[in-house]
């Protein structure tokens, strides 16, 4: 109680002290964490991956779902650290975890292009270390950061910053397609890798700076968090209400990620050059940006499960249209339908679990949600992948996560209110 007080005290304070550099500063780590981000999980190993898919398993001559089991195994290992990495983050600090684990997720990327076809197997050793260190490239320290700087305007801040994973989607698969038809896969990797160095590590290495005790506020409409201000980690996984949220997480992202891996493929099979695929996915990606800012508004201005209803709506309405079958431009809407929701469901996680549980734990707390959300990205891939393998049509997997948004729907519609609200709520 008298923490809460004090909190409340210092608040208080810092509306009326708060000079302009918090407020610079504050928004600077946005950029950093959209810069972060764009270099991120889900840009390199989801969307650049899938454009390496194909020539990735004629360099190597493995099946699609013989990769994909790497994929899941991956994406299984950054599910396990990532319950970990959350908690360093919380005790060590944030800047001191990100800065050696995003190094060795650059140096793991380059590492899948070293592989050759006489030693193909090893390239499950890569998928291992790839997911060991995956996790310092989710979201989990970027959502910390920008959580503690922002408390009214949080969820617009988080839509700016997880936004880098929508501009990722949309150049990290140009890039890695156009360096791979020049130069060839290994170099394509490479070029991944290097991205990752220069627009990950370097800002968080130079900028990633916790709001100090004295200087807790971004600005006079825009209240940073207390740092103690939440539930704790015990008392938040009983909660059913976490559980509901994680779950809701799991079914949406299985279904869409494991939507968009496949895309490229799916749609070269149809007929479209791997030029045309690669632009629907960059499309994709552009709506992932779009979602994550337009959520991120949302959130700070209507109530959480109707933003959450539209965007799981929204990618039901796109896998349709791929499911289809039909030509033309509705391919490309139906991608951007699924960019549309992806780019709102780490959003989403992100926001409420700050307005369920609070900021005292949220980098542990999120880094469970990470888990399941690196759980659901293994699953979706590697499901489209052996539907593929076992009946050469992708038809039964895109009907099935039809299903999986329908319950995430139907778990997002069961929150309840706030229990954090903002300070100018």
């Amino acid at each position: 109680m008298t923490d809460g007080i004090l909190g409340e005290n210092k608040r208080s304070e810092s509306r009326d002290l708060a000079p302009a550099k918090p407020l610079a500063l504050g928004w600077l780590i946005v950029v950093a964490s959209m810069s972060g981000l764009m270099v991120g999980s889900a840009a390199i190993n989801t969307f650049g991956f899938s454009v390496l898919l194909k020539p990735l398993s004629a360099q190597l001559g493995m099946s699609r779902g013989d990769l994909s089991l790497g994929v899941a195994i991956s994406h299984t290992l950054t599910a396990i650290s990532s319950l970990f990495i959350g908690c360093l983050m919380d005790r060590y600090g944030i800047r001191r975890v990100m800065v050696p684990g995003i190094f060795l997720f650059a140096v793991a990327t380059a590492s899948y292009g070293i592989v050759t076809a006489d030693h193909a197997s090893w390239i499950y050793l890569v998928f291992f270390f790839s997911g060991l260190f995956t996790a310092a490239q989710q979201p989990i320290g970027y959502v910390k950061i920008v959580s503690l700087w922002f408390d009214d305007r949080r969820g617009l801040a988080l839509g700016f910053a997880l936004a880098g994973v929508g501009l990722g989607t949309l150049l990290m698969p140009q890039l890695a397609g156009f360096v791979d038809r020049q130069y060839g896969t290994q170099a394509a990797f490479a070029a991944l890798a290097l991205a990752v160095l220069l627009f990950a590590l370097v800002p968080v290495s130079v900028l990633f700076r916790e709001p100090s005790a004295r200087r807790n506020a971004v600005a006079s409409t825009s209240t940073a968090s207390s740092p103690t201000e939440g539930f704790g980690l015990k008392q938040a996984v009983k909660d059913t209400t976490f559980w509901r949220l994680n779950a809701a997480l799991l079914l949406a992202v299985c279904a869409i990620n494991g939507t968009l891996t496949h895309l490229v493929p799916m749609l070269t099979d149809r007929g479209l050059s791997p030029q045309d695929a690669t632009n629907v996915l960059s499309a994709a990606g552009i709506f992932i940006t779009v979602g994550r800012i337009l959520a991120g508004w949302c959130l700070d201005n209507f109530r959480g499960q109707y933003v959450a209803a539209f965007f799981v709506v929204a990618p039901m309405a796109g896998i349709g249209m791929l499911l289809s079958g039909a030509a033309g431009i509705i391919p490309v809407f139906g991608a951007i339908l699924c960019g549309l929701g992806v780019g709102a469901e780490v959003d989403l996680i992100a926001f409420f679990l700050g307005r369920y549980f609070g900021v005292r734990v949220i980098a542990s707390l999120f880094g469970v949600s990470a888990a399941v959300l690196s759980l659901a990205t293994a699953a979706g891939p590697y499901i489209m992948g052996r539907v593929f393998d076992a009946t050469n049509t992708y038809s039964s997997a895109l009907i099935a996560f039809e299903a999986l948004l329908l319950l995430a729907l139907v778990l997002f519609s069961t929150l309840g209110p706030y229990r954090f609200k903002s300070n100018h709520h």
